[in-house]
């Protein structure tokens, strides 16, 4: 029973192998029931009736008995689990085409056995694809819950392509920072593509980073692994950009990301971001801050010098001497003011936008 239930936790990967890399084969040796083939991947016509052939060895020294059932995959989750659902409303189902030639099947500790299941397309199918998965469970009732969650039960999942005019369409619904403006990179990307049409698609492609003066600096993938997206729903795909060095200023991410059979489609957009590293700018400001204040204090200490030997000169105040006191006063303020300014704009920048 314990080995049983460790299968349910590597069923989505059938999933992915099926949805994403197109994989043949799922590994399921130290189990103790062990069903081949784990994907049955075909292309037919509508009225076609195929006719499917399942080994189911039980690896336990106890004999086994087990009932057989149908789902749809009605969506995929965002992280790949696949959402399974009872009966027939799913558009992409196949469970109301499938047939079992017997309700259950009974294997020996040790033994092999084979059942069979046929699925009979409908005349008026729609096209393109249609998934769904032929169980076995150790109970007779069957389960009548919706979601991801498949109890004590494995099986063959199934993919069928039926022929006819398929809709290859898409958009990106979101493509995103999670902030306009960094001081420490990285720079996190989420991408959100619909799929709008009625096949799985596989939507992959970079995103090319380029800085202020239009140099590229970078380029990331998008979906690596080629996960697939289901028919009339959507999914998110992440990517992190961490700068060789340091960044500063505005930078634009381009996306383009293909999808389709045959020549395929593409779809773009682009985004802008900005790289502020306080970490820099503040020391260099308060260095620049520094200077400005010792070349001031050091006119004033001039000026005041020239002014005591223009006194003891003169024994009086001319109008040369009074300008002199004042002009170190307003170089002081207009400094002060332009720095005091700026210092403030970049923190109201910083915390709007962070």
């Amino acid at each position: 029973m314990k080995k049983i239930i460790a299968l349910v936790s590597v069923f989505p990967l059938m999933l992915a192998a099926l949805l994403s890399l197109g994989s043949t084969a799922f590994a399921q040796s130290e189990m103790s029931v062990r069903v081949q083939p784990a994907i049955v991947d075909e292309n037919v016509e509508p009225g076609q009736v195929l006719h499917e052939t399942v080994h189911v060895s039980n690896q336990d020294a106890q004999a086994k008995t087990f009932y057989f059932f149908a789902k749809d995959i009605s969506n995929i989750e965002e992280a790949g689990q696949p959402v399974f659902v009872e009966g027939t409303d799913s558009v992409y189902g196949v469970s109301a085409w499938i047939k079992f030639d017997q309700v259950s099947l009974a294997v020996k500790g040790g033994g092999t056995k084979d059942f069979s299941f046929s699925v009979a397309v409908p005349k008026d199918a729609s096209p393109c694809d249609h998934f769904g998965g032929v169980f076995l469970s150790l109970e007779a009732k069957r389960p009548t819950t919706t979601g991801t969650g498949i109890g004590l039960q494995i099986g063959t999942l199934v993919r069928l392509h039926v022929g006819g005019e398929c809709v290859e369409d898409a958009r990106i619904r979101e493509f995103s920072t999670d902030k306009n403006i960094y001081s420490n990179p990285p720079v996190n990307f989420t991408t959100r593509v619909e799929n709008l049409g009625n096949v799985l698609i596989k939507p992959h492609g970079p995103i090319e980073i380029t800085n202020m003066f239009g140099k590229k600096v970078a380029v990331l993938s998008v979906n690596e692994v080629v996960a697939g997206i289901f028919p009339k729903s959507q999914r998110s795909f992440g990517a992190s950009w961490t700068p060789d060095g340091i960044a500063f200023g505005r930078y634009e991410a381009t996306e383009a990301l293909a999808y389709g059979s045959g020549d395929g489609k593409t779809v773009f957009e682009t985004i802008s971001f900005w790289v502020l590293p306080l970490n820099i700018i503040l020391p260099v400001f308060f260095g620049i801050l520094a200077i400005i204040l010792i070349f001031y204090f050091g006119i004033r200490a001039y000026v005041r010098k020239k002014i005591r030997e223009l006194q003891r000169g003169s024994g009086s105040v001319n109008p040369s001497v009074a300008a002199m006191r004042t002009a170190p006063s307003r170089l002081l303020f207009i400094t002060l003011g332009f720095i005091v300014f700026s210092l403030l704009l970049l923190i109201i920048i910083f915390l709007l936008f962070s």
